[in-house]
């Protein structure tokens, strides 16, 4: 949260917990839902974060969906390092998104238009 705060966005936080968006980031005109995740660590790579969300079914862990989060942010708090991927940057993948040096501290992209629409 005070990342974004220190580069002037508004933020917002839910009351309840167990909401599926953490923060509502207002940017310019723009409300992003944006959901907060911690890294955990991959013994074969580079630490990842989780795209599933628990549930209190016998189902198990389900998968974000669109309407769950604009922005996902992995934070790393052994390097103190937030990685931000849009929803277009994680939809194809199923269960978690490796961290990566194009999403550290990526906070320009909540400036940029991005669409939740699949490309033709």
């Amino acid at each position: 949260m005070l990342r974004m705060l220190t580069r002037g966005y508004s933020v917002y936080g839910s009351f309840f917990e167990g909401d599926r968006a953490d923060w509502i980031v207002q940017v310019g005109q723009r409300l992003w839902k944006i959901q907060v995740k911690s890294t955990t660590l991959d013994r074969s790579g580079p630490p990842r974060v989780t795209l599933r969300r628990a549930v209190s079914s016998k189902s198990g862990p389900k998968r974000y969906m669109k309407c769950d989060f604009d922005f996902i942010v992995g934070y790393d708090m052994r390097s103190d390092t937030a990685y931000v991927w849009s929803w277009n940057e994680t939809r194809h993948l199923r269960v978690s998104v490796a961290t990566h040096p194009e999403a550290r501290e990526a906070w320009h992209k909540l400036q940029r238009k991005h669409r939740n629409t699949r490309r033709a």
